[in-house]
């Protein structure tokens, strides 16, 4: 690279020194100059400080995503506007853009009419957690591009053209997400198919309805296990685990010198567009079971960022809870004396014996582990 540069450097030296040497030298006048003074040469207009380019009628109507009719925006933002504003969704982004989007007509303030790609939408819980970085352009539109689309006249319009190909993870996935899979067969409880409260669960057994019990063996195909992990043969159960549910993830380590140490994990299970999802399933064994999870991020230590998580975490493999179950395993850990180095579980939620703060109030982690050696250990 510093060669590069230099080369680079060197080469634009030499031209700037031929195109000096290759100007024809001046040459001094053979002619008694005139007493006359010359006239000065017409002062040149300062540039314009910005250059508006106002795009014709017939050029906005062909741009992707653009209103019914030939009515021009008042205002466009490009990505570069919208990035300016410093927000991270577009409920944020129409909240900074609320002066110039209310309407002084009729009785005043109503919300603007809200259009994605120039169609109407839903509702608003169809837009209001997409990232800025997926919007290509935003059109602040007047009253009368609402009545086009069955609207009254005393609104405004905003269109929001997203970009054609953009993907992200939002909500709970927008840190990112761990592809957790298992080479062979796996509880088939994993599947997200239970529900407690309409939503996907994991439930002991006796409350596992004979209809759960269906939709689980739906969801599952069954395969023959590669001979390359498990050579006398098996079977695999592939399932993809629903989205939505809250789970612990955990792992006993057992280090020489030390004994068994305790991780843990809590977040969400989540869902993947199916391209996307089977794009990345079939990057390793498609008849795994696999499971999307997203652990929840403090900013600090092991859990700074997903590729930390990963990066601390004792091998490839874990156990997964339904449920945010990592208060109870620090206080059962503490009780056996297994210290616990890796957690994401809130200090507010933990509760270890009181004659723990004699080792520490600072660093609770550090704390576990004096703890649990001056006690000894409560497992054989």
């Amino acid at each position: 690279m510093a060669g590069s540069i230099a080369a680079l450097l060197s080469a634009r030296a030499e031209g700037a020194a031929w195109a000096q040497t290759a100007a024809p030298p001046s040459q001094q006048p053979t002619t008694t100059p005139s007493t006359q003074k010359p006239k000065p040469a017409p002062k040149k207009p300062d540039p314009p400080d910005e250059v508006v380019i106002r795009l014709p009628k017939s050029v906005y109507q062909t741009l992707p995503g653009a209103v019914v009719g030939d009515i021009e925006p008042e205002l466009e933002l490009s990505p570069s506007d919208v990035q300016s504003y410093g927000v991270s969704t577009v409920t944020d982004l129409l909240d900074e853009l609320a002066p110039q989007t209310r309407s002084d007509r009729g009785r005043g303030g109503d919300s603007p009419v809200i259009l994605l790609n120039g169609r109407r939408i839903s509702g608003f819980n169809e837009i209001r957690d997409i990232p800025v970085e997926a919007i290509l352009r935003v059109d602040i539109l007047p009253e009368e591009v609402s009545l086009k689309y069955g609207y009254t006249a005393d609104q405004r319009v905003v269109n929001i053209v997203l970009r054609p190909r953009f993907r992200a993870l939002t909500g709970e996935a927008a840190g990112g997400i761990l592809h957790l899979i298992n080479s062979g067969p796996a509880t088939l409880d994993g599947t997200g198919q239970q529900s407690r409260n309409g939503q996907p669960a994991m439930k002991p057994f006796w409350e596992i309805t004979e209809a759960e019990v269906k939709k689980c063996l739906a969801a599952t195909t069954w395969h023959p296990s590669i001979t390359e992990y498990f050579p006398g043969g098996g079977w695999s159960t592939r399932f993809l685990t629903r989205g939505g549910m809250p789970v612990t993830m955990c792992r006993l380590n057992l280090i020489k010198g030390l004994g068994p140490v305790l991780q843990i994990a809590e977040g969400h299970t989540v869902d993947l567009p199916e391209k996307v999802h089977d794009t990345l399933d079939q990057r390793t064994n498609p008849t795994w079971p696999t499971t999307w999870f997203a652990p929840i991020l403090t900013g600090h230590g092991a859990f700074r960022d997903v590729y930390s998580v990963m990066n601390n975490w004792g091998a490839n493999h874990g156990a997964i809870s339904y449920g945010h179950i990592g208060a109870d395993l620090i206080s059962l850990a503490a009780m056996l004396r297994i210290p616990v180095y890796m957690h994401n579980v809130a200090n507010d939620r933990i509760f270890r014996p009181s004659t723990w703060a004699a080792f520490g109030t600072q660093c609770l982690e550090s704390a576990d582990y004096r703890a649990c050696a001056n006690f000894g250990p409560l497992y054989a």
